[in-house]
C-alpha cells in the first residue's frame, strides 16, 4: 500500500541520493514523454537540483513554472512526487534544472509485492570482457517488481558464468491480456552453481515506471 511521507519525516528520512537515477514527466504530457536523468543535490524544503535531461543528443529545457511528476526506485522502494520547474541553468559546462522540493512523497515498498512462480524464457546479456558481451538463454523461475530468480541450463555449453554484483541486461515477454516485451537491467545478488546449471537471484536496477507497471500488472493478475 502507498504511504505519504510528511515534510517533517523528510527531515529525518533521506529520500534522495546524489547520482540517483530518476524519471521526470511533464504533467499532462503523454505517458511516453518521460526523461531519464540524475539527482545532483538538494536543499530540504527548498529545491532539488538535477542534470538537464538529454534527448537524441540535445539538452531538454523544461518549461519554467510547469508541474512535473518524478518517479524513481531507491533501496527497494518505489517513490513518486509532484514538483515544479523553478529554473533551467543553460551552462554548457554544467547544464542543470532546479525543481521545487516535494511537499509530500508517495512511497511503495517493492518488498510487499508478491513473488510469482513462473517459467518465462529470457535472453540474458552478460559482459565477458571489457566492451565484449555474450547473449545466453535462460528462464525466469519467479518474478516480482523487485527482481527475479534466473535459471541458465547448460551454462557450461553456453560458456557463461555469473558472479555476485554482476550487471545483466534481461529481455523477456510477459503474456497476459496482451503481450509486452520488457528490457531491464539487473544486478546478481546470489548465485548457486552446479556443473551444468546456474541459479541466480537478481535485483532490478534503474527500473523505469513503464517496466514497473508491466511487471506489477502481470504479477497481480496471477495472484
Amino acid at each position: 500500500m502507498a504511504e505519504s511521507i510528511s515534510a517533517q519525516i523528510k527531515e529525518r528520512e533521506t529520500i534522495l541520493d546524489v547520482g540517483l537515477v530518476i524519471f521526470i514527466q511533464p504533467k499532462g504530457s503523454p505517458k511516453n514523454i518521460r526523461y531519464k536523468t540524475a539527482v545532483v543535490g538538494w536543499k530540504t524544503d527548498y529545491l532539488v537540483i538535477i542534470d538537464m535531461p538529454i534527448l537524441n543528443g540535445t539538452y531538454v529545457n523544461l518549461v519554467e513554472g510547469s508541474s512535473c511528476i518524478v518517479r524513481y526506485i531507491r533501496c527497494g522502494d518505489a517513490y513518486g512526487f509532484e514538483t515544479k520547474v523553478i529554473k533551467n541553468i543553460n551552462d554548457a559546462r554544467l547544464p542543470l534544472i532546479y525543481l521545487s522540493y516535494p511537499k509530500s512523497v508517495e512511497k511503495i515498498s517493492l518488498r510487499q509485492h508478491p513473488r510469482i512462480q513462473t517459467r518465462i524464457p529470457v535472453q540474458i546479456e552478460v559482459a565477458v570482457e571489457e566492451e565484449k558481451r555474450r547473449e545466453v538463454r535462460g528462464n525466469i523461475l519467479d518474478l516480482s517488481v523487485g527482481g527475479c530468480l534466473l535459471e541458465i541450463e547448460g551454462a557450461a555449453s553456453q560458456k557463461v558464468d555469473l558472479d555476485i554484483n554482476q550487471r545483466l541486461k534481461l529481455v523477456f515477454t510477459l503474456k497476459n491480456s496482451a503481450e509486452c516485451v520488457v528490457e531491464i537491467f539487473a544486478m546478481i545478488k546470489r548465485v548457486q552453481k552446479t556443473p551444468n546449471n546456474i541459479m541466480a537471484g537478481a535485483q532490478f536496477v534503474d527500473l523505469s515506471p513503464d517496466n514497473f507497471e508491466k511487471i506489477r500488472h502481470f504479477c497481480e493478475s496471477l495472484t
